[in-house]
């Protein structure tokens, strides 16, 4: 295959100016976010097709997100069956909107392309990279459909990192998930205690602050439990083991169709997203 560099030059050489303005205009920035594909030394445009309103769906849930495995997907975009979830992030893969890889575990996990982001209203975005903290998100993910199943929570309810970062000054402890002014929070790795005092106490402004441990991690429980003392704090500790067995027991087919509320492509004007902001004097300002 040649470079595709020199594929492109040759190829926009060829284009009138009305072509290079059109949806098919090529760049590299296209090859790379899978707007177009490479096919025996062409350039093909990938097929552009209309989303369902689920399919649309399932792309500002990743967002939310920013990754997220097929499992967790079904139970938080509302379907019934797993099959039907795989086909639809099949369809979404082969058009370009999302792509996937592999967790350390060896499941398929899907995040946006370029084109996907742009689709939900968010050219500017950058596209999710695999890194030291991705297993973290996938927890992350995995608590929210507990909280999905436990609590019949719409997963548009949550404010995660994406959502909550630029409102909180920059340095300042976040949740993972807020949810009905709730914080929950997944520990998985051993952190100095003054750091574990720090996040506690910034939780105080919440109702009540949940943090999740795996249960083979008892020292960090302890650790916890010796920093909500010292800042004379309340905290819940839950076994994140107890929460999988909760999940792996939960019959997919009593699955609850999901309400989609608020307008993340406009985060200032969302007014759930406001009320989080004005009670907890958040900065809109701050933190990308």
């Amino acid at each position: 295959m040649k470079d595709v560099k020199n594929i492109l030059e040759n190829e926009m050489s060829a284009v009138d100016e009305e072509n290079k303005n059109s949806i098919y205009a090529v760049s590299e920035n296209d090859v790379n976010n899978n707007i177009i594909e490479i096919e025996n030394n062409n350039i093909v445009p990938q097929k552009v097709i209309g989303l369902t309103e689920r399919e649309y769906m399932m792309l500002e849930i990743i967002d939310r997100q920013r990754i997220v495995r097929a499992v967790e997907l079904t139970w938080q975009a509302g379907y019934t069956d797993y099959t039907y979830c795989r086909k639809c992030l099949g369809k979404l893969e082969k058009y370009g909107y999302v792509t996937s890889a592999r967790d350390m575990y060896g499941h398929k996990c899907y995040y946006l392309t370029g084109r996907g982001l742009s689709e939900i209203g968010k050219p500017w975005a950058h596209t999710y990279e695999m890194t030291y903290t991705t297993n973290h998100e996938l927890t992350v993910a995995r608590v929210a459909t507990y909280l999905c199943i436990t609590q019949g929570a719409s997963i548009f309810d949550m404010f995660f990192d994406p959502q909550l970062k630029p409102r909180f000054a920059r340095g300042e402890h976040r949740p993972d998930i807020l949810l009905n002014d709730v914080a929950y929070e997944i520990e998985l790795n051993h952190k100095r205690q003054e750091k574990l005092e720090q996040n506690v106490r910034s939780n105080e402004r919440f109702a009540e602050q949940i943090w999740i441990v795996p249960r083979n991690k008892q020292k960090v429980a302890r650790n916890l439990e010796k920093a909500a003392k010292a800042v004379a704090a309340h905290i819940t500790i839950l076994w994140l083991d107890d929460l999988e067995s909760v999940i792996a027991n939960a019959n997919v087919h009593n699955n609850r169709i999901v309400q989609r509320t608020g307008e993340e492509q406009v985060p200032e004007e969302d007014p759930a997203i406001k009320s989080v902001m004005d009670k907890y004097k958040l900065s809109a300002s701050n933190g990308r």
